[in-house]
């Protein structure tokens, strides 16, 4: 567990800062609260077993009962691109390029250099 990232190196936390991120963790992944999270959120926990009200709250939106109804042992569930792929690229430096590729005012000739750019001017960006 880290406070905070300066320079690209994590600073160690107090030993009460740890065990209250520890009770944190532990505390959102009781049953109570993944049902509570995959009622507000959607989602599934294929390994969960869920209460019969939950069942029956989630009845209620067609939606995330299809959803948690598609999901079985025969599901293989995958990755998302945005764990494996740096946010300073997926979230913040390409995705500031889109509309100005879609209105036509940059082309994709000009990406790289422009995210290079981007780099020399911050350090924290990933070269």
């Amino acid at each position: 567990m880290y406070r905070d990232i300066t320079g690209g190196f994590p600073r160690p936390v107090s030993e009460r800062e740890r065990e209250a991120a520890l009770a944190f963790l532990a505390f959102i992944m009781t049953p109570e609260e993944l049902e509570a999270y995959m009622l507000a959120e959607g989602g599934t926990a294929p390994k969960l077993d869920t209460s019969e009200d939950f069942l029956i709250q989630q009845a209620a939106n067609p939606i995330l009962s299809d959803l948690s109804a598609g999901v079985n042992a025969e599901t293989t569930i995958t990755v998302s691109i945005y764990d494996v792929m740096p946010q300073s690229i997926g979230n913040i430096e390409f995705g500031k390029l889109l509309p100005k590729l879609i209105d036509g005012s940059y082309t994709p000739n000009r990406i790289p250099g422009g995210t290079h750019e981007k780099s020399r001017r911050n350090p924290a960006v990933i070269r």
